[in-house]
């Protein structure tokens, strides 16, 4: 019977036919040829588990049944056991087969639930705490690819990789050949995993257990295949069709993630996931159910960030129902305030209350210490009051937060919003008019790399927030019954206080740039060291640049009546202040003095200097009177259309050198790449560009080595010629000491032929070659090619209830000087076969390894003796270790 039916077993299931006979026939090889071609059955492909068990049949059957079928296989497994493992075997498939067959899970793939097409924020309900969103996956990918690619020096690479990166698509190749085989196309990643990474992918979060009520989006390119890859990476135990309020959704259990279940909802297009399955029903059709785009404060946001590839917003407006609460708790801080009053003057002894208040009433005409507790205990109050409305009402204004990042390889940019009810268009500065700055720009210099401006501020005004402050404190003031004398000098001072406006509030547009107004002459033009070293103690070349400030329509005239106006503002404020705080007249030790004087330079220059003095009453060693001055000077000139005046520095030449028509003519400038990223309504912003200083620095290098270059060679020439003018008896070495060393020479040689040469610091041998000529020759592509290119501009704009501040950085210039210098590197020193030899050739001679020069010495520059004195500093001596004698060890028989 047993025979019979293990006959019809195997019958019935031809599977496991081949298990049967290797285990009969005792063939202990592997497995995996078999299981390589194992199919399941269709019902078992049909299922989700099923598609799992398919995928993972190899590892697993491959890994144990092997393992079995080698450690026991017919040398170890009687006749009659091996019927039993094949018995044992078959039931296993069997009951696998059935058990996914008769589960339920029929879905082969995911399907059209009914949820509307359309955009995320048309489908995706409102109310939303945070919400991300990548518009779409693969631009993303590709502009990091473009800039990895503009990035990396080809040379660097390995063989293999260069011509990968020839390709097309080349890091999207190394990303996707180990792991599915093709390029990370958009193609490749439908027909791969199903997924659209053309489209949009979001993750919204609502209020309620993170975990749970969320919905992520995907676009879908296949379903099928789609459907295949959630089972790879879900693992699910159930995947079946679920029903919640009349709709059809699909639910999933999986121990791969926090959650427990996972509920899917399907447009035509693009599966919805989460965790609360009522939160899909808010995706289908329902009527009073508003979406993310009529959100007040999502829908704003995502109309700001239209261009953006990532969007990360937080919403506070669900928030604020549990800030509202703290203002029924204002109060209760006074009562302990009040408290605390009543305990001070209680405790404090009756006759130091009485001697307090003698010299309140001698000082300040106060006459009980009570009446000093009540003032002070109404400015402390209505200060607290004051403080918590102005944090309450920011943090209930406040609607949220935006950051939002474009990934143009090129012009990546970087975005912050603050969304807030309080931020009004008026109490900013107004747009720059771009039209007249790009008019301005067309005037500048080709050289200039920095630029500043910023839109029209508006007037000074008093704080309304003072001005509520002094209310508060009157009207508590009032209710005990004080003097108003206080609050009416203090309110009399806040309201008479004079406020200049800022030069930019009485222009539409004000510029500012970097120019090097005293520029000092070039390394290469100084002969010797010490010329240079002795130009360098000149200070009318410091500071060498100035920030210079450029207005528009505007003359000396009205820039003399602003400095006017502000000295007069400071005066009237320092008097009130005196009044406020000198009750009782007193006479004055110092005199406050302000002065505005104007004279006219060369160049059509007006000179304005501002002095602020303080001149002491008495004279001290024979004179009536002591002054200090604080001292402001400017330079200004009317330079075509334009105001232009900067603080002084050295010399008004450079400014009295500008032309209206002098750059009329011009290239186009250095930063308008960048001032064309700007939109139209900014109201400041800043340009750079800073990566021209590389060049600079280089051929600084150059220039500072041809310096030293020709002062030792000069100084050399100098010990030739005295050692051919050496007479009989005269020492060499004495007529050497007699000349002045070059700075960077430690010391001078003469070799056995004759010819003198130098140490350097470091017994670093010279003649030698130069070294920044060959660094120089690795900037050239650079130089050529990257004379335009970089930089970044920062710009802030006001919109109404939103503040913007953007970052937007030019790669060009920092991916050029990578990959031509690393280029340039590779193929001079790396790639070629005597490379190394050169590097060594520039870095180091051949005399700087022979011991002689150290003995060939005829003279020292004592400057540098210092270092001959490290060298000749005596080691420590190491101290003699000598071994202790130690008494043998006994016998262990004789103890």
């Amino acid at each position: 019977m047993a025979d019979q039916s293990h006959s019809r077993m195997l019958s019935r299931y031809p599977e496991a036919t081949r298990c049967h006979q290797v285990l009969e026939c005792g063939d202990s090889s592997p497995l995996s040829p078999y299981l390589s071609h194992y199919k399941p059955p269709p019902n078992l492909q049909s299922t989700l588990l099923g598609f799992l068990v398919h995928h993972a049949h190899q590892e697993f059957w491959n890994n144990r049944l092997t393992y079995l079928v080698k450690n026991y296989g017919t040398q170890r497994i009687p006749m009659k056991n091996r019927y039993s493992f094949a018995l044992l075997l078959t039931v296993c498939l069997a009951s696998v087969s059935a058990t996914m067959a008769s589960s339920g899970q029929q879905q082969s793939a995911l399907k059209n639930h009914g949820i509307a097409n359309g955009l995320l924020e048309a489908v995706l309900p409102s109310k939303a705490i945070i919400h991300a969103q990548i518009r779409n996956v693969q631009s993303v990918l590709e502009n990091i690819e473009q800039l990895a690619v503009d990035t990396l020096p080809d040379k660097a690479l390995p063989t293999p990789l260069q011509h990968v990166f020839q390709s097309n698509h080349p890091l999207l190749t190394l990303l996707g050949m180990p792991t599915v085989g093709a390029p990370l196309t958009s193609d490749t990643i439908a027909e791969k995993f199903g997924i659209d990474s053309e489209s949009a992918i979001s993750l919204t979060l609502y209020p309620g257990d993170p975990t749970r009520f969320f919905i992520l989006s995907l676009g879908m390119a296949d379903p099928t295949v789609l459907t295949q890859s959630l089972d790879m990476v879900l693992r699910p135990e159930i995947a079946e069709d679920s029903s919640i309020g009349g709709r059809t959704i699909t639910r999933i259990r999986s121990n791969q993630l926090p959650m427990r279940d996972l509920y899917l909802g399907c447009s035509e297009n693009r599966a919805y996931v989460t965790g609360e399955p009522s939160l899909l029903l808010h995706l289908f059709n329902t009527e009073g159910i508003t979406r993310l785009k009529d959100d007040a404060h999502l829908g704003q946001v995502l109309h700001l960030t239209k261009g953006k590839d990532l969007v990360l917003t937080f919403n506070s407006e669900l928030v604020k129902p549990l800030l509202t609460q703290l203002s029924f708790f204002k109060y209760v801080p006074l009562t302990f305030l009040a408290q605390a009053r009543n305990q001070f003057l209680n405790e404090i002894p009756e006759d130091q209350k009485k001697a307090i208040e003698q010299e309140l009433w001698q000082k300040l005409g106060v006459e009980s210490l009570e009446e000093v507790v009540d003032y002070a205990e109404c400015f402390v109050s209505a200060t607290y009051e004051q403080v918590f409305d102005f944090l309450y009402e920011n943090i209930n204004g406040m609607r949220g937060a935006t950051l939002a990042l474009s990934f143009d390889h090129a012009y990546p940019e970087l975005s912050a919003y603050a969304h807030h009810e309080q931020i009004d268009v008026k109490n900013h500065a107004a747009p720059i008019p771009l039209a007249a700055v790009r008019k301005f720009i067309a005037r500048l210099s080709p050289g200039s790399n920095h630029l500043t401006v910023s839109g029209k501020k508006p007037m000074a005004k008093p704080s309304p927030w003072v001005s509520k402050w002094l209310g508060r404190v009157r009207t508590l003031i009032t209710n005990k019954g004080l003097d108003l004398k206080v609050i009416n000098a203090i309110q009399s001072f806040h309201e008479d206080t004079v406020r200049p406006s800022p030069i930019n509030a009485h222009t539409p547009w004000t510029a500012h740039i970097r120019a090097m107004v005293n520029p000092k002459p070039p390394l290469s033009s100084y002969d010797t060291i010490e010329t240079f070293i002795t130009a360098q103690q000149d200070h009318s070349f410091i500071p060498a640049s100035r920030n210079v400030t450029v207005i528009p329509k505007k003359d000396t005239e009205f820039l003399r009546a602003h400095f006017q106006n502000e000295m007069d503002a400071r005066k009237n404020n320092r008097q009130l202040a005196e009044r406020l705080f000198q009750q009782r007249r007193a006479p004055k030790l110092i005199l406050n003095k302000h002065r505005l004087m104007e004279e006219t330079l060369p160049g059509n220059v007006a000179q304005f200097t501002i002095e602020n003095a303080y001149i002491s009453q008495i004279g001290l060693f024979g004179y009536n009177q002591h002054e200090f001055i604080n001292r402001k000077i400017y330079y200004a000139k009317e330079v075509g259309d334009y105001l232009t005046f900067h603080k002084a520095s050295g010399d008004a030449t450079w400014l009295g050198k500008l032309a209206p028509d002098s750059h009329a003519d011009r290239a186009s400038s250095n930063l308008e790449h960048l001032i064309n990223r700007l939109p139209k309504d900014v109201n400041y912003f800043s340009a750079h560009r800073m990566l021209h200083g590389v060049t600079a620095l280089v051929q600084c290098l150059q220039d500072a080595e041809s310096l030293v270059h020709r002062d030792i060679q000069e100084y050399l020439a100098r010990v030739e010629r005295r050692a051919q003018a050496l007479s009989v008896g005269e020492s060499l070495a004495d007529e050497i000491k007699a000349l002045t060393y070059s700075p960077v020479v430690a010391s001078i040689n003469q070799d056995d032929s004759g010819q003198f040469y130098c140490l350097l610091p470091g017994n670093l041998t010279f003649p030698r070659e130069k070294i920044t000529p060959a660094i120089g020759r690795l900037f050239e592509d650079f130089n050529r090619s990257a004379s335009k290119k970089g930089g970044l501009v920062a710009y802030s704009r006001t919109l109404p209830g939103t503040k913007e501040w953007t970052l937007i950085l030019n790669t060009e210039g920092l991916s050029g000087l990578i990959k031509s210098v690393g280029n340039a590197i590779f193929e001079e020193y790396i790639t070629v076969p005597d490379g190394k030899q050169a590097i060594l050739k520039l870095v180091m001679n051949k005399r700087d390894f022979d011991p002689a020069r150290l003995e060939q010495v005829i003279a020292r520059n004592p400057n540098w003796s210092f270092l001959d004195q490290i060298q000749m500093s005596k080691p420590r001596p190491k101290r003699d270790w000598q071994a202790e004698s130690v008494p043998p060890i006994p016998d262990r028989r004789t103890r």
